[in-house]
């Protein structure tokens, strides 16, 4: 009876990850920390599944593989909750939606390409997608600052400001696709040249290296992660992974205020996505809003003011 639920349990717990997954692939845009940002908050805050600083751990780790960041981080997270099955499935949910998606618009790139109703939505979802990143960014540093060194102070706000002021690992979100970068450029390229075959070949073979690697690094972490010099270069690795989802929420931010940090000035400000990013930072802080749902949400407020207030639009 005790194995019966065991593996009921594990199913329950599997279909959770490849749905998770798989929408927040679905409906993300922006690059791969905020990906990795919803992971957090869902197998972090709202099911407890793993902690804060072994998310931290799995980016870390995840970033010094080949292959997407958000994607090796969802692989190593999978791993962490239900094995190498888990690792398969968090891979399988993550990767399937720009392959769809893509499938879908290569059909009708030009069309998508130049209608103003969708790029206006996408403008919307992008506000979203700030108040997201600003949401976990205050959440994760709170968590890391607590009972803080001098030393953890330094490293925090000097790797923000290399990955600020180098730009690294940011990527704008001037692509028209949710999910991870790399995946949606495997895919459309090729959709474009081999249709649905090309698809998967593409997008197959830009992850298989990647997940071989990564289930190796996870397999070690989960043997030697309790040990004590392990621990401590971790922890030295954790204020830099805060840094990173800080400086990618101040370009998110940037471009979806500003469209881009380089026109930073109160003439170039669109108000009402600023207006609509805070109140959905107010709604995620206050847990009335999921952020799938602030995300969605935003998207349907730009469809509504493309049709319906198109004076409101910058």
């Amino acid at each position: 009876m005790e194995n019966s639920f065991c593996l009921i349990k594990n199913k329950n717990r599997l279909w959770t990850l490849f749905k998770t997954c798989f929408l927040i692939s679905a409906c993300t845009f922006g690059g791969g920390m905020v990906i990795i940002s919803l992971l957090q908050k869902k197998f972090v805050e709202e099911l407890g599944w793993i902690d804060q600083n072994e998310v931290m751990d799995l980016t870390a780790i995840a970033q010094s593989c080949p292959g997407v960041m958000s994607v090796n981080t969802s692989i190593m997270i999978g791993y962490r909750i239900c094995g190498p099955l888990g690792a398969v499935i968090t891979a399988l949910g993550t990767v399937m939606p720009p392959m769809i998606i893509l499938s879908l618009i290569s059909l009708f790139y030009t069309q998508f390409r130049s209608n103003p109703a969708v790029s206006v939505i996408l403008k919307g979802m992008q506000a979203g997608v700030a108040a997201v990143m600003m949401n976990v960014s205050i959440t994760m540093t709170s968590g890391v600052i607590t009972g803080a060194s001098i030393l953890t102070w330094i490293m925090l706000i000097g790797a923000a400001a290399a990955v600020l002021i180098l730009d690294a690992d940011i990527i704008s979100i001037a692509e028209m696709t949710p999910g991870p970068l790399g995946i949606n450029i495997a895919s459309f390229v090729g959709t474009r040249t081999a249709g649905v075959a090309g698809t998967l070949i593409a997008t197959l073979s830009y992850i298989l290296p990647a997940l071989v690697i990564v289930l190796i690094l996870s397999w070690f972490y989960d043997r030697y992660r309790s040990l004590e010099g392990v621990q401590g270069v971790l922890s030295g690795l954790r204020p830099a992974v805060v840094a990173m989802i800080i400086a990618a929420a101040v370009q998110l931010v940037g471009t979806a205020w500003w469209d881009g940090l380089s026109h930073l000035a109160l003439e170039n400000t669109n108000w009402t996505a600023v207006v609509l990013s805070l109140v959905l930072l107010i709604l995620l802080q206050k847990k009335k809003l999921g952020p799938i749902q602030a995300i969605l949400a935003s998207g349907a407020v730009g469809g509504a003011v493309y049709w319906f207030l198109p004076q409101l639009l910058p």
